[in-house]
């Protein structure tokens, strides 16, 4: 196939250097041609012509060929600037360069993919990265009746009944679509968020685990993500534990987290919060003894694939995180890497607590949490391969 690969992000942020590019690149070495369209904010160093010229070789010696546009902030006059720049590039690189499959991250992706496909013919994957609209509803940066949600509800439909193919990162998902959008499920591929887990094994053979009993979080600190209850977590932990420490691996605001710790009766040297690379995320959470993961209870969380979940698998440690999250409380159950926790009162977090210590008691545990790593979120075995299944299968069509 010949794809291009409608991303909006840019190019910098984390979520693609994790998310988006490595998958590109099990697909370059699956035999496919890539291009890559992203959007840049302002802000970005890829407004730097040095810059951009130096990331274009970079990503050109992986074999994907980069593309972008400006990303323009706010309401609907940006969004719809957006829409219309995408749309017509996507026709430009499309046919000068032969595309002939328009690999469409997301929702707004998506639409551009549409309409961009009345005027060049090529296949459509959608590529559904989470229920969008709920997910905003969920943060409460949206409510239900807004032209958003309505808006984005009625892409992701009308996107799903287009789509020549669909990826989805849940199985429960995937149940969703066949029972209640009667899409056939040999045209939806379960791709979860997969890591390298090499370089998370390697990580966790080299960690030297000199420090107190400590728990990781790793990622956004606002939002979806149930911090206060995590903190109430780790602090029914320090009951049994007392040198128990929290580490906090975010690029979020320090000041809101730092409040809801303190307030939770953590004091100074008992936490740490911290923004630290991606290449050193590894070593971080190698050195943990559990990591956490706890989200806000929704209908959306059936689609969502938490990537620390499989950067803690992979590290070797063991997980606690809230029952919904897609396929994990299966995965983690069935396997016995982690405690799902179904009661957040403070009686079910003390339960919790006494099955978790229970589990860090059992042997080879670590090479569970990595065997389940490999077998479930592996970057090149589950996540590559299964992006070149549909690629193959969209190519038989």
């Amino acid at each position: 196939m010949r794809s291009l690969y409608i991303c909006y992000f840019g190019v910098s942020e984390p979520l693609v250097n994790t998310q988006v590019i490595p998958y590109l690149r099990e697909l370059v070495r699956a035999g496919h041609t890539i291009h890559l369209l992203t959007f840049e904010p302002q802000s970005s160093r890829v407004h730097d012509p040095e810059f951009a010229a130096v990331k274009t070789q970079e990503l050109s010696t992986q074999g994907i060929t980069w593309h972008w546009r400006t990303y323009h902030k706010g309401g609907l006059t940006a969004k719809l600037t957006d829409f219309l720049s995408g749309t017509w590039n996507i026709l430009r690189i499309a046919r000068v360069n032969k595309i002939n499959l328009l690999h469409a991250r997301s929702q707004v992706a998506m639409s551009m993919a549409m309409v961009a496909s009345w005027f060049h013919r090529a296949k459509i994957l959608f590529d559904i990265r989470g229920l969008q609209a709920e997910e905003y509803v969920d943060a409460g940066i949206w409510s239900s009746a807004s032209f958003g949600y309505r808006i984005t509800k009625w892409i992701e439909h009308k996107g799903i009944r287009r789509a020549d193919h669909i990826v989805v990162l849940t199985e429960l998902f995937k149940r969703y679509l066949v029972e209640h959008e009667s899409v056939s499920p040999e045209n939806i591929t379960v791709v979860p968020c997969c890591v390298d887990v090499n370089k998370f094994v390697e990580a966790a053979k080299q960690s030297t685990p000199t420090k107190p009993f400590t728990a990781v979080y790793a990622g956004t600190i606002t939002g979806l993500y149930l911090l206060p209850e995590m903190a109430a977590f780790v602090m029914a932990v320090r009951q049994r534990i007392p040198q128990t420490f929290f580490q906090i691996l975010s690029g979020s605001p320090t000041a809101p987290a730092q409040q809801i710790l303190h307030s939770t009766g953590f004091s100074d040297d008992q936490f740490k919060i911290e923004r630290v690379s991606p290449d050193e995320v590894a070593s971080h959470e190698a050195e943990a003894k559990v990591g956490l993961c706890f989200l806000k209870p929704s209908f959306s969380k059936i689609a969502c694939s938490p990537t620390k979940i499989a950067e803690y698998l992979a590290a070797g440690v063991p997980v606690v995180c809230t029952a919904g999250a897609g396929d994990t409380d299966a995965i983690i159950t069935n396997n016995r890497v982690g405690i799902v926790l179904n009661d957040l009162s403070s009686e079910g977090m003390k339960k919790c607590v006494d099955d978790l210590l229970r589990l860090l008691n059992e042997p080879d545990l670590r090479g569970r949490c990595q065997k389940v790593a490999r077998d479930y979120f592996d970057m090149q075995e589950i996540g590559g391969k299964r992006y070149a299944s549909a690629y193959h299968a969209l190519e038989e069509k």
